[in-house]
């Protein structure tokens, strides 16, 4: 059983240093994450441990500190805990250690710190082998431009995680395989389940997309910047407005945003958008496409006459704004937008 595998590892990294531990009985927890009691013998003193297994990898710190609270254990057993992630998880005095023979505790009996094993060692031999036992893809950066685009989509429309994979390629205009791709390593980070956001995966993706939306995505949309008409009319036929400019009650924006799935001259002339020096209008790439009404958990088009983009997107588009009217309205608009009420006011 790979939890034998895990704690059998666990037990070798005690042993190279004279220590001993001993797994005691279980906890009640859910079979996904084995749960126990541990007793670890220094010699001088026996430190008790209530230890969770998590075999995912990569491993999500905001899972495995969720999973760990919700077991009510104390000790974090995975398979590859990294340097960085190990300070954090101390930083949360969460005691943990890793199949490369990694182990962070900090307890009233002991405090030990030890380093991973380097790379060909048996302990990280031990790492490989269930690696390959467990065929874990590769990694799956949520924050690139192409992924994010994916992930997006996901959000705003959740039943979306159910359709045909070809139906969600187009929808977020991404390949055909990244689909399975990021959504089978989402599954494997504990975020879904049969194709459902779990618990607070949504959230927690939602923050992640958030926070990288600065400088992956959003960068990545940019067209150009244009001058439009004085009364700042558009004719939104094969565009949709975005950040500030979709929200014409709370705020009137220095410069408007508009996305379009193509940037043609026929929209030039009709808008009257021209370059210059005065950017009173950034075109941006409308990356989507909406789904049929049966995958909508809202509509989210303001009027029939105005197409506005998904909130979360506008919600983006105003905390990274330059404007810094628009990012105070941000938060406005967060807290009245009744389509954002899922997302935590402290997202970012």
């Amino acid at each position: 059983m790979a939890s034998s595998v895990m704690f059998s590892a666990f037990q070798r990294a005690c042993l190279d240093h004279g220590w001993k531990v001993e797994r005691g009985s279980a906890l009640k927890g859910r079979p996904s994450f084995p749960s126990y009691e541990a007793l670890l013998d220094l010699g001088d003193v026996r430190v008790p441990l209530r230890v969770v297994e998590i075999e995912r990898y990569p491993l999500s710190s905001d899972v495995a500190i969720r999973v760990a609270r919700e077991e009510a254990a104390d000790f974090i057993l995975a398979p590859r805990i990294g340097s960085k992630q190990s300070s954090e998880f101390r930083t949360l005095s969460m005691n943990h250690a890793d199949l490369s023979g990694r182990i962070s505790l900090r307890s009233p009996h002991a405090v030990l710190e030890m380093e991973g094993r380097a790379s060909g060692s048996p302990m990280e031999n031990a790492f490989s082998i269930w690696l390959q036992e467990h065929k874990r893809s590769a990694v799956v950066d949520l924050t690139s431009p192409k992924s994010a685009q994916l992930i997006f989509c996901l959000l705003t429309w959740p039943k979306l995680l159910k359709a045909p994979t070809r139906m969600i390629s187009d929808v977020a205009g991404v390949s055909l395989g990244l689909v399975p791709r990021t959504m089978g390593y989402m599954e494997d980070q504990g975020l879904l389940r049969n194709r459902t956001w779990v618990d607070s995966g949504r959230l927690i993706v939602a923050q992640a997309w958030l926070a990288s939306y600065r400088n992956k995505l959003g960068p990545s949309l940019h067209l150009t910047f244009m001058e439009g008409p004085e009364d700042g009319s558009f004719k939104i036929e094969d565009a949709t407005l975005g950040s500030g400019s979709a929200i014409p009650g709370l705020i009137q924006p220095a410069v408007s945003t508009v996305y379009v799935s193509d940037l043609t001259a026929k929209f030039v002339r009709a808008n009257r958008l021209r370059k210059g020096d005065r950017h009173t209008v950034e075109l941006r790439r409308l990356f989507w496409r909406t789904p049929r009404e049966e995958f909508w958990d809202f509509h989210f088009h303001s009027s029939v006459e105005t197409a506005t983009a998904p909130p979360l997107l506008v919600y983006a588009d105003l905390i990274t704004s330059k404007d810094p009217r628009e990012r105070e309205v941000a938060g406005v608009f967060l807290q009245e937008e009744s389509r954002l009420h899922w997302l935590s006011p402290g997202a970012i």
